[in-house]
Parts: C-alpha cells; sequence; structure tokens
C-alpha cells in the first residue's frame, strides 16, 4: 500500500481521511447520528470530493431502518392483554471496559414480599439475556420497577408504561437521527461536482481533525 498523499471526506459518515492508494483509510464511525459502531462503511472507498457513488445506498438503508423503527413503535404502543414483554434501560458491567446503559427486553413481574410481619406487591423485570456480575459471572438480570410514574401497579400497565417511555427514549430519537441523516446526505448531493483533494498534513486538515485507525 502506497504513503496517503492527500486527504478526502466519507462518503459514509463525512469524517476527512487520509487516502493510500486513493481510497478512504480504515476508521471508525462518529458519534453524531447515534446508531454507528464499529469499521465506518464508507472506509476504503472513493472519497466524497471524487465521487458520491456509495450515498444513495446510505439513504436507502436510512429509509428501511426508519420503516423498521415505525413498525417497532406502532406495536410496542398497542396497549398490552396478555404478554408482558417490555424494555428496559439497565446497566451492564464490562469485562473488557466500563460499564454501560443499554436497552434490554424482559419480562415483567409481579412479587410479594414480607416485611415486618406483612405482604407487600413489587413489580419487577426479568430480563431475557443474563448480566455480568462484579466478578465476572453471569447472574440473572432482575430490575425492580418504580412504581412513581406508573399509571396502574399491574404487569400489564407497567409493560405499556415501559415500552412507551422506550419508544420515547430510543426509538422516536432513532427515527429523527436517520432522518437527519438522510436531510444532510442529500444536501450533500445536491449541487455536487468533483473537488480537488486537499495534500496531507496541510493546515486545513489538522484542523478538520484528519485520522485513521490502524488496527
Amino acid at each position: 500500500m502506497r504513503k496517503a498523499t492527500h486527504v478526502g471526506s466519507c462518503q459514509c459518515c463525512g469524517r476527512v481521511q487520509k487516502l493510500p492508494d486513493g481510497r478512504l483509510s480504515l476508521h471508525g464511525y462518529t458519534k453524531q447520528w447515534g446508531w454507528f459502531e464499529g469499521t465506518c462503511r464508507g472506509s476504503d472507498y472513493r472519497p466524497f470530493e471524487i465521487s458520491k457513488d456509495l450515498i444513495e445506498r446510505f439513504i436507502a438503508a436510512s429509509e428501511l431502518a426508519i420503516k423498521g423503527l415505525e413498525a417497532d413503535k406502532t406495536a410496542l404502543l398497542k396497549p398490552p392483554t396478555t404478554e408482558t414483554k417490555a424494555w428496559f434501560h439497565v446497566y451492564v458491567s464490562s469485562e473488557r471496559r466500563v460499564g454501560h446503559y443499554e436497552w434490554r427486553k424482559g419480562l415483567v413481574r409481579q412479587t410479594t414480599k414480607m416485611i415486618g410481619g406483612k405482604e407487600f406487591k413489587f413489580l419487577e423485570w426479568h430480563g431475557d439475556s443474563p448480566c455480568k456480575s462484579h466478578n465476572g459471572r453471569d447472574e440473572p438480570n432482575i430490575e425492580k420497577v418504580s412504581s412513581f410514574d406508573l399509571e396502574d401497579d399491574t404487569p400489564l400497565a407497567a409493560t405499556a408504561s415501559l415500552n412507551a417511555r422506550y419508544v420515547r427514549t430510543y426509538i422516536d430519537k432513532a427515527i429523527k437521527n436517520h432522518q437527519n441523516y438522510i436531510a444532510w446526505q442529500r444536501g450533500r448531493i445536491k449541487d455536487w461536482e468533483p473537488k480537488p483533494l486537499a495534500p496531507v498534513n496541510t493546515e486545513a486538515d489538522k484542523q478538520k481533525g484528519c485520522f485513521s485507525l490502524t488496527w
């Protein structure tokens, strides 16, 4: 592989990268749009200054993602009648990195406990998949469902409330991110024409934060 002499912007994420052999170097995703992770799909392709041949594909992928998210939203907002499957924002430990929060699906159950000789009812969320404990072992993923923002304390009502929260805080945001991404990409190609590439290590390159990942 020849050493890069120029830089160009990615057709997928828009970031400026070096161009060994005239194609974008391997790089990770920007978090700007909320859903990207791993290696950017624009890696190893021609830069935006030279070509826009991938952008319609990326727009179509986001349009398809929006359809799937809209279908999920419709299904989740239907009042449950029997199944108490709900999405819950849980803290996930990791042996290799700092723990983080993520959305997981599980079953809402009602349980009873004796406290001071009296029986009390509680709602719990039981995750479909286990979680890592501090010692690295897999353990049942169980969370207490707070009742302060539930209309009712039955499992069905809690399921509806939890899924509505998931729609508001995750699905609606993801839809908006995809819509913004589509608008951004369409704006890029509206009056597109080829442009000269900038040489490596120019002041403009430094200001744009050009970098690549070597894995």
